[in-house]
């Protein structure tokens, strides 16, 4: 739907849920299942890129807000989180963008996080991801939007209407939950997708390496990555990895977390050839794509230099929790002259929250 809260700025509203493949009991189906992947269908989009036009005609800025994401922001979230992308990103970042849609809020992954993609022809998108409040640091955006520009500053919840210990104030316990939530997460991600683990193999090891029970291969991943892993996880829910105390060392110490994590898997399963194999185990492209997400999450930036629809991922510079951006105000659609409104004075406060 579309929502113009103030006299010269459009909302536009998506809902990219895949209701359709939901299963459950009570209608015939042998389980309950809800898919949490999400997809912009294409009669969708054409209704977006009308609105879009729309609200270029009449002179009004406009932005879209949806829970999935539509540009990734660390290295292979398409291949190690693709949930939290619509399934058509690199196609629904292109229609954005060639549409004039520079702007979406998005959620879904609960962490603070700005993208911004452009292509070749200086079409831009930016993706701002934002935490939620039932996950630490429990944030919410607060939007200020003047003449053409938008003042994104991120707030902290520092109290709740629930007792919490004695001593502890409310951020300490959010992270607390946190610390204790991940490995009960980690346990049932395994138990659910277990049957799945051999697909990140390489086809030449599938018939050397046995991928263990779930409850031995989740001590295995627990034992070996928890900590770290966790520490990865507060920081990106946070924003602004990089500017966290010794995040370089708390990167390479998930780095070699994940060389121990291979080298048990392999004693596990390769018997005497364990050596071998571990070897060739960490020069996989599953590994190293692994190690480039890592890297790229505690530095806060791209390393692969991959480009999106031909163009270039840009976020290298983008504060994650305080950050400036001016919206275009004249812009050329599809070969139609679309005008923004130069003269919208009003100021607005938005308070954005994700689910």
């Amino acid at each position: 739907y579309v929502n113009e809260p103030v006299e010269g700025l459009r909302i536009i509203c998506i809902d990219a849920c895949k209701y359709r493949d939901n299963t459950f009991i009570s209608r015939g189906a042998k389980k309950d299942s809800c898919v949490t992947h999400g997809t912009v269908k294409p009669e969708t989009m054409n209704w977006i890129k009308n609105e879009v036009r729309l609200a270029k005609l009449l002179g009004k800025q406009v932005i879209a807000m949806m829970h999935h994401g539509v540009v990734e922001h660390f290295d292979h979230q398409s291949f190690f989180a693709s949930p939290y992308l619509v399934d058509n990103f690199e196609w629904v970042q292109q229609s954005f963008m060639e549409a004039g849609l520079n702007v979406v809020f998005t959620g879904h992954f609960h962490a603070s996080d700005i993208a911004r993609i452009e292509d070749e022809k200086s079409n831009y998108l930016y993706d701002i991801e934002t935490g939620s409040v039932v996950t630490y640091p429990c944030p919410y955006r607060v939007i200020d939007l003047s003449n053409n520009h938008l003042d994104i500053q991120t707030k902290l919840t520092d109290s709740i209407d629930f007792p919490i210990p004695s001593g502890m104030n409310f951020q300490a316990y959010a992270k607390k939950m946190v610390d204790v939530g991940f490995n009960e997460m980690i346990s049932a991600l395994i138990s659910e997708y277990h049957s799945s683990l051999p697909v990140y193999l390489p086809r030449w090891l599938k018939g050397i390496i046995r991928i263990p029970d779930a409850e031995k291969f989740t001590d295995m991943v627990l034992s070996n990555l928890s900590p770290s892993a966790v520490e990865m996880l507060v920081a990106h829910y946070g924003g602004n990895e990089n500017n966290i105390e010794n995040a370089h060392r708390h990167k390479e110490e998930l780095l070699l977390a994940i060389d121990s994590f291979v080298r048990d898997l392999c004693k596990a399963s390769a018997g005497s050839l364990s050596g071998i194999i571990e070897k060739l185990v960490v020069r996989s492209k599953t590994i190293k794509k692994t190690k480039q997400a890592v890297s790229s999450i505690w530095e806060n930036t791209f390393l692969t230099g991959k480009g999106v629809v031909k163009g270039r991922l840009m976020d290298n510079s983008i504060n994650d929790l305080n950050y400036f951006l001016t919206l275009n105000t004249n812009e050329n659609i599809n070969n139609g002259n679309f005008y923004a409104n130069e003269n919208v004075n009003d100021e607005v406060e938005v308070k954005l929250f994700s689910e």
